[in-house]
């Protein structure tokens, strides 16, 4: 479950899942209300890191500008 400030961060945990699911790999990800939900439990440590690393990339380029 991962939450960030919204008056920081201006997506929805909706806007996040679909970039994560557009984006190359895949990912998916479930929305429900202020929270976005990932399960990793079935992934290698290195792909919790692909994970980690585009859910980051993407609050931050949301800040940016």
């Amino acid at each position: 479950r991962v939450t960030w400030d919204r008056e920081t961060i201006k997506l929805t945990p909706r806007e996040v899942k679909d970039a994560l699911e557009s984006g190359t790999p895949s990912i998916v990800a479930g929305a429900r209300g202020e929270a976005l939900g990932i399960g990793v439990v079935l992934l290698r440590p290195e792909q919790v890191d692909i994970v980690a690393g585009r859910v980051r990339e993407i609050l931050e380029r949301s800040n940016v500008g």
